[in-house]
């Protein structure tokens, strides 16, 4: 039966940056295994320690160096690493060892790589079995390296029958094989015996495709097929790498990866278009009548007005890049842009009925009222805009859905100018009458509400899929 094994290479980060200490809270949090990359930079001898103390199994670690198994050039460099490996292996319980392909080599035929990689990993293996360890190749996916030689689950598949050794299997990646556009159920069929670990990425929140794995949860489909196929081995809990998860058990996840070309359904579509509508609604309103408010119904001066606007635009160009840093270095369990349009989307709506109702006090402290308001609608919406414009390109890497999802933002601007612009003064009459003050109130209160429910909307069926990766140009260091 497979069990969950968590990747502290990440996971349980807040236990401390140690890997002893990360296993000590695995512990605490009710699991029984652990993982991580590569060991030449870590406390092995803490590690040890760590796991006879907690009881704590580990599943797998990197073989490091991490070298080519197709350029035979590092060949030798490759079977040193493995050598060294297996040594430290032995300290910690001898877990199966991770082996990654490396890049190709230009010049070189299909048929020579595959020939490069076998022959390379049937002296691994070799070793492997004089030393009783069990040695798991992974393929990658070219979102990650675009270089990569393997990035085939059947490639891989076919490389493991050809090296025919009890001591090289197939670490199975749920996410690198979803990103590449493979069927779980077509690259694994009649292969299954030849799987000896598998991963799959974890988000925050488990939703549709995902089932989180707890009590009662269900899994979604292809992750069924996969429980039922699967006997034996472990199956890997591991978040994104730009994803922090929570430690306790029930928030671990199995995720279904979203592919490349997986298409955007209605509703992504028209809750990202109705995020624009959110944001721009209350903005295009102020930008259209927020001058003429201030100076013919509360009665500022046009110099004090025009103060306002040019203090509060100048503290935006010192304010809004700062949002973006925000963004780059947030990690929750909702993903790095969701959070922002969660929690501000109260305080903006909030804020933007107030920017119309300025009290009946002093004229000293209205200008100060209508300042403080006026820059923190500003605020406000760049801590929602900028992280949702941010979003787009987490949702999905087709660029077809991309170019759909820039047209729903585009309706959605559309619509927020004409309710901002067109159909305001009408609403307001009709609240206000002669009472403009009134109009101006409950006008904000109908487009606050409609804001809040593509807000809502936004929040609750736009999810962060991908991540536009920095460049890596060094697979040994990775």
């Amino acid at each position: 039966m497979s069990s969950l094994s968590a990747c502290i290479e990440w996971q349980f980060a807040e236990a401390g940056s140690g890997l002893p200490d990360r296993i000590r809270a695995v512990k605490d949090a009710g699991l029984h295994h652990a993982e991580f990359h590569l060991w030449r930079d870590k406390d092995m001898a803490g590690v040890a320690d760590a796991l006879n103390e907690t009881g704590i199994t580990l599943t797998g670690f990197c073989v490091d160096p991490r070298r080519s198994i197709v350029d035979p050039a590092e060949h030798e460099e490759m079977l040193q690493a493995v050598s060294d490996t297996i040594a430290e292996a032995r300290k910690v319980g001898s877990p199966p060892l991770i082996i990654a392909s490396g890049f190709r080599v230009e010049g070189v035929s299909e048929e020579d790589h595959f020939a490069n990689a076998v022959s390379v990993l049937k002296r691994a293996a070799k070793m492997a079995e004089d030393a009783g360890v069990m040695l798991v190749l992974e393929p990658l996916n070219t979102q990650l390296f675009a270089q990569m030689y393997l990035v085939s689950t059947p490639l891989a598949l076919d490389i493991i029958e050809a090296v025919d050794s009890p001591n090289l299997k197939l670490l199975y990646d749920v996410h690198h094989s979803a990103v590449m556009g493979e069927n779980l159920k077509e690259v694994l069929a009649g292969r299954m015996h030849l799987v000896a670990h598998v991963q799959v990425v974890g988000t925050p929140d488990g939703t549709s495709p995902a089932r989180a794995i707890s009590t009662g949860s269900r899994l979604s489909p292809t992750l069924r097929s996969w429980a039922i196929a699967v006997r034996s081995g472990w199956n890997t809990c591991r978040p994104c790498r730009w994803i922090n998860l929570s430690p306790q058990p029930a928030r671990l996840c199995m995720v279904e990866a979203t592919a490349p070309g997986r298409k955007l359904s209605f509703l992504e579509r028209f809750s990202y278009g109705g995020g624009d509508l959110g944001y721009s609604l209350a903005y295009n309103m102020a930008g259209a009548f927020l001058l003429f408010y201030y100076t013919d119904i509360v009665r500022f001066s046009a110099e004090a007005v025009g103060t306002i606007f040019l203090v509060a635009r100048l503290l935006d160009a010192v304010i809004d890049p700062l949002f973006g840093i925000w963004v780059d270095k947030t990690r929750t369990r909702w993903g790095r842009t969701r959070p922002y349009i969660l929690f501000t989307a109260i305080p903006y709506v909030v804020i933007f009925i107030a920017v119309f109702h300025v009290p009946d006090v002093s004229q000293g402290m209205q200008l100060a009222y209508a300042f403080v308001t006026f820059k923190l609608l500003g605020i406000l919406m760049s801590a929602g805009s900028i992280p949702y414009t941010a979003l787009m390109p987490m949702m999905t890497l087709d660029t077809k859905e991309r170019m759909k999802l820039g047209g729903a933002r585009s309706v959605g601007t559309s619509i927020s100018v004409i309710l901002g612009t067109a159909a305001t003064m009408p609403l307001v009459a009709f609240f206000g009458g002669d009472d403009l003050q009134r109009g101006f109130t409950w006008t904000t209160i109908l487009f606050g509400a409609i804001a809040l429910i593509a807000l809502a909307m936004l929040f609750l069926n736009c999810r962060e899929r991908f991540e536009d990766n920095a460049s890596v140009s060094d697979f040994r260091a990775w």
